[in-house]
């Protein structure tokens, strides 16, 4: 029974909560929008209407949309950079940590087509500018892979190669794949089965790509 004399009263969101949800709610379309779509074709506005909101809300928030693909990229990164880094650091040997690399960015793509599609739209229609901040966020992002594929060959696991070379074929071939599987998955609506083979299949070809043999 509620006590009549102290009546409960709502709280009030501060004015940074508010800020924070509007901000999350705009990022949620635009996530949505950019994987249905891609980049090029969603408007601000678009953002803006498709979270319920006008148009001078989004500026409200957001200085413009190279803010907001940070943004997006900074939200579907933190929900999978975790996992990566996690394997990319663990005590397994080199080989063992590029396979569980691998798997995990493609069941990624498959359990969240949405957000892995928005980040490889941006990623593409950034890399199409060949800006100086796209190259440095680049450069970030293959830092763990490249760092994997030196100690393994320091370790005598891999033979010889460009680590950043083959760091870099990694990545293209992770997303050029996963694309087709997670739009599938999209227009789909389910999670897309079969993301084992997938991943079973590109690991298995950068294990062979990489691995040290005794012609080696």
């Amino acid at each position: 029974m509620k006590n009549l004399s102290h009546p409960e009263i709502p709280l009030r969101r501060t004015r940074a909560e508010s800020r924070e949800e509007t901000r999350a709610r705009l990022v949620d379309s635009a996530i949505e929008l950019y994987a249905r779509h891609g980049v090029t074709a969603v408007s601000l506005q678009l953002v803006a209407e498709h979270a319920g909101y006008s148009r001078g809300a989004f500026h409200s928030n957001f200085s413009g949309k190279d803010e907001l693909l940070d943004a997006v990229s900074s939200a579907v990164i933190a929900s999978l950079a975790p996992q990566l880094g996690a394997i990319l650091t663990s005590s397994a040997d080199s080989l063992a940590r590029l396979e569980g690399y691998i798997r995990c960015y493609v069941q990624f793509c498959a359990e969240r087509p949405e957000r892995a599609q928005a980040l490889i739209a941006i990623v593409r229609e950034q890399s199409q500018q060949q800006s100086g901040s796209y190259e440095a966020r680049a450069g970030e992002s293959l830092a763990g892979i490249v760092e994997l594929f030196a100690a393994g060959q320091r370790a005598g696991q891999m033979r010889a190669f460009d680590p950043g070379m083959m760091a870099l074929t990694l990545r293209s071939a992770l997303d050029a794949h996963s694309m087709e599987f997670s739009r599938s998955a999209t227009h789909s609506g389910t999670a897309q089965p079969g993301w084992e083979q997938l991943a079973d299949e590109i690991a298995n070809t950068f294990i062979q790509a990489t691995r040290r043999t005794s012609n080696d």
